[in-house]
């Protein structure tokens, strides 16, 4: 009897396929609408964000010895798909004589970290990670600027715990 009603089913779905695929199609019309309109919106608010996200990177940066960076945020369009209908795409200069490319391209492995940790001094109040780990943070850096990492992450470590690998005694002096 289970049978009988699955295959009756089956049959009634393939001998209304057509009313059922014009159903579904518009369905899918709708919706592919409804999900373009909001991933406008959030493409919207992302540009927004943008410019204050890339004013408070720059300001932590310059307070991490990186005081020539220019961040920018590159939104390139594509086909909608679960984020949006965009790319964004992390774009920085280390020196004001070059336009911004991607950090991978140019930054240091000390850059990079300082990046990182300018990311999370940003997002420290809202983010949820437990654990952040930096490794050589300290690469290319002395004085001052050392003893400027350790202070921005003595302040993270309110909110996570900190590992870190360095070589100077002022970073690891500030751990506890």
């Amino acid at each position: 009897l289970k049978f009988h009603g699955e295959a009756a089913e089956k049959l009634l779905f393939l001998k209304s396929f057509e009313e059922n695929m014009d159903g579904l199609l518009k369905k899918k019309d709708s919706l592919t609408k409804k999900a373009t309109m909001l991933a406008e919106k959030i493409s919207q608010k992302r540009h927004e964000s943008s410019v204050v996200l890339a004013e408070r990177l720059t300001a932590e940066l310059s307070y991490l010895d990186m005081p020539k960076c220019m961040i920018e945020f590159s939104f390139t369009e594509c086909d909608l798909y679960e984020n949006g209908c965009e790319r964004v795409e992390f774009l920085i200069s280390t020196n004001p004589s070059e336009s911004p490319k991607s950090l991978s391209k140019i930054a240091s492995g000390g850059e990079i970290s300082r990046v990182m940790l300018a990311i999370k001094s940003v997002f420290s109040d809202f983010d949820n990670i437990p654990t952040l780990l930096f490794d050589e943070i300290d690469t290319g850096v002395s004085g001052r600027a050392a003893e400027k990492i350790a202070n921005k992450m003595k302040t993270l470590s309110n909110n996570y715990q900190l590992i870190s690998v360095t070589h100077l005694p002022v970073i690891a002096a500030s751990g506890n």
